[in-house]
């Protein structure tokens, strides 16, 4: 089961040194930006009580290859909205200013048009000045919409505005390619997962996660979902039944406009379908397997060892759709982790040496989708220092690609 990875990852333990002479290193010039999935929190702002995103207890991914001289950033954008508006935060996040997802959007769907302020980690962003980004889980999808805001912007934005007279954010203008070296994907659902189709859209499913972010978005609750832009927090001075009737009359949920409905099969191919792929910029994905055949049926079943709730969405996913769907990391199916369906990808190259292509690693077996940030605890058989060893790997590939 581990044999095939061998070649990618080693079990060492991870050394942390105390000090590293500059001599010994090979520096990122562009920023590496890890992008989170659906439900997750930069370390900064993870709630009490819930593990890190990036290494889990095993190993902070970000502060050990930071302390090895990489730069390395953890985005802070919602944790349950949608791609497109999550994509507008990530701008937000590394150019710096307040949050405007468009008067266009906002109107279309019934949330506010600006949201939080960003200082913005590399405000000097712009055509020439490149970035790497590592995108987890739905953080993939949001990256890919980024990029394509940047080159081709929002024309109904840009029309709506000139209409209203109103300022247009330069976001949503376009013309801003050679801002991405290369985009990394994790475990991403590019062409959707049967787990939301049968699970996370449903009204069951979502009527929870509203309940919670409902009380969550309480005063005296300091997490932050990212539902800033929807009003889903109480206001100074709110009374706890008002703000409680204000948050029940609001229609997030009866919109296609949140994380749910992008991770369905459909809302990824209406996705897809308005995306292209960049020319000039380098792609790699890795999917994962945590799934073997059954002895007694044409299904796979999950392997002993994945994160105990995937046992069950894990299932549901080997046995919807065809058979060239089932293998699975417990959340998402490997052939939607591969890339997306509508766009060139390449099987027989370990290096992203081309551009404009998907460079599809092999699959790796024993790997849930939890085991690929650190956050399958259960799971003995990955170890701190392989993980570490998965990411020094690849960000040690990504910088052979600067100038």
């Amino acid at each position: 089961m581990r044999k095939r990875l061998t070649t990618l990852l080693t079990e060492r333990a991870p050394i942390i040194p105390e000090k590293v002479a500059d001599n010994d290193l090979k520096i990122n010039k562009e920023p590496i930006i890890l992008v989170h999935g659906f439900a997750g929190f930069a370390r900064d702002n993870t709630p009490h009580g819930l593990m890190p995103y990036w290494g889990g207890l095993k190993v902070n991914i970000t502060s050990t290859l930071n302390i090895e001289g990489y730069n390395i950033y953890e985005a802070s954008i919602g944790a349950m909205t949608s791609s497109y508006d999550r994509a507008v935060e990530l701008y937000y996040y590394i150019k710096g200013g307040r949050v405007d997802y468009g008067a266009f959007h906002s109107k279309k769907f019934g949330h506010h048009r600006f949201g939080k302020t960003y200082e913005g980690i590399f405000p000097d962003w712009q055509p020439g000045k490149k970035v790497h980004f590592i995108g987890h889980s739905m953080g993939g999808q949001t990256i890919r919409i980024l990029e394509h805001m940047l080159r081709f912007g929002r024309p109904e934005e840009v029309a709506y505005a000139n209409a209203h007279h109103l300022k247009v954010a330069p976001l949503f203008i376009g013309g801003q390619d050679d801002m991405i070296n290369t985009i990394t994907t994790i475990g991403t659902p590019h062409n959707g997962t049967y787990i939301a189709d049968r699970l996370g859209n449903k009204n069951l499913i979502k009527s929870f996660f509203y309940r919670l972010v409902e009380n969550e978005g309480l005063a005296s609750f300091k997490v932050d979902w990212g539902f800033g832009q929807w009003g889903l927090r109480q206001q100074k001075d709110e009374s706890y039944f008002a703000y409680i009737k204000r948050v029940r009359a609001n229609k997030l949920w009866q919109t296609t406009d949140n994380g749910f409905y992008d991770l369905t099969l459909k809302g990824s191919e209406e996705i897809n379908n308005k995306l292209s792929i960049n020319p000039n910029i380098r792609y790699k994905s890795y999917a994962t397997v945590a799934t073997h055949k059954s002895f007694f049926t044409k299904y796979q079943i999950a392997n002993v060892g994945m994160f105990a709730p995937f046992y069950l969405t894990g299932m549901i996913s080997t046995i919807s759709g065809t058979p060239e769907w089932w293998e699975n990391d417990g959340l998402v199916p490997a052939i939607s982790a591969e890339g997306p369906f509508t766009e060139p990808k390449s099987y027989n190259k370990k290096v992203m040496i081309d551009r404009g292509i998907w460079h599809v690693v092999p699959r790796m077996y024993g790997w849930d989708h939890m085991d690929q940030i650190g956050g399958n605890m259960t799971n003995l058989l990955h170890t701190p220092g392989e993980l570490i060893d998965f990411y020094r790997t690849l960000v040690k590939e990504l910088v052979l690609f600067e100038k």
